[in-house]
């Protein structure tokens, strides 16, 4: 690794079980905008059970990544690695997203005392109580918090003890594509899905009974789903009444949803339980 002077090196830690998740996508911004930036971003995956860093990078490539492997399978080895990940690399910053071992990895970075200085970041997406656990039970070593809207700022700065300026809101950023034609009038609905397979936070189930009753109310429509996931099978397998009105494209990039699936006109269903970032 070759930095210049005014470079800063930053370490962001995931998990590579769900390559086609929005937090994945996020990353996929994120990195070359850091870069853009003048600074210097190093992608550190988990790897191993649940995990598969190569599959993560055929998805989204990047040339400065390293795997992050934990052979015992257990929460000690997961620290061990990921301790002798960071010690590797030496970052200024460590970037921490869904990864909570990261921070008992600190604690130990800290104990070693090498002299060589890492701030730990929280980057946050979601809101669920364990996180604000997290938060709370490893204020020693989280240096700041990066969120994604601003409730969840709100809701940090006055159920914890940490002051507003460790709290930072990032919103996304999407590229907006030039507006394409909408389907011809009297084609019939436009439904399309785009995001992970993963009935206990999206609520896939609730698609077939949508499909159910619009057939019943006699509108004509075709189904085109993008995305992977645990469920992808059964989910896929509940649509097989509809037939040759359902599509299904498997995981796509930005740019191949641009082009081939959003358009004017389409309905994109959202059944999500939650939604916190995008």
């Amino acid at each position: 690794m070759h930095l210049r002077g005014d470079e800063v090196k930053v370490m962001v830690l995931a998990p590579s079980a769900y390559p086609c998740g929005g937090v994945a996508t996020w990353l996929r911004y994120l990195l070359p905008g850091l870069r853009q930036r003048g600074w210097y971003p190093v992608l550190g995956l988990l790897d191993g059970l649940h995990h598969d860093a190569e599959a993560y990078i055929r998805q989204h490539p990047e040339d400065n990544w390293m795997a992050i492997d934990n052979p015992s399978g257990s929460k000690e080895g997961r620290v061990r690695a990921l301790v002798r990940a960071i010690s590797r690399v030496k970052p200024h910053l460590v970037l921490v997203v869904n990864v909570p071992d990261a921070y008992l990895a600190a604690e130990r970075i800290h104990q070693l005392k090498k002299g060589q200085v890492t701030r730990f970041v929280m980057t946050l997406h979601g809101l669920e109580p364990e996180y604000l656990d997290d938060i709370t039970l490893y204020s020693n070593v989280i240096d700041s918090i990066v969120v994604t809207n601003r409730l969840t700022r709100e809701v940090i700065r006055t159920r914890t003890d940490y002051d507003a300026d460790r709290i930072f809101y990032a919103q996304y950023g999407v590229q907006v594509p030039e507006v394409r034609p909408g389907r011809p009038a009297g084609t019939g609905l436009d439904l399309i899905y785009v995001g992970r397979l993963d009935d206990n936070q999206k609520r896939l189930r609730d698609i077939p009974r949508i499909l159910e009753l619009l057939g019943r109310d006699g509108r004509d429509f075709t189904f085109t789903v993008a995305g992977s996931g645990p469920d992808a099978e059964g989910f896929l397998g509940s649509l097989s009444p509809w037939g040759a009105r359902i599509r299904f494209l498997g995981p796509l990039s930005a740019d191949q949803l641009s082009t081939e699936v959003y358009r004017p006109g389409s309905v994109l269903l959202l059944t999500s339980q939650w939604e916190t970032g995008p």
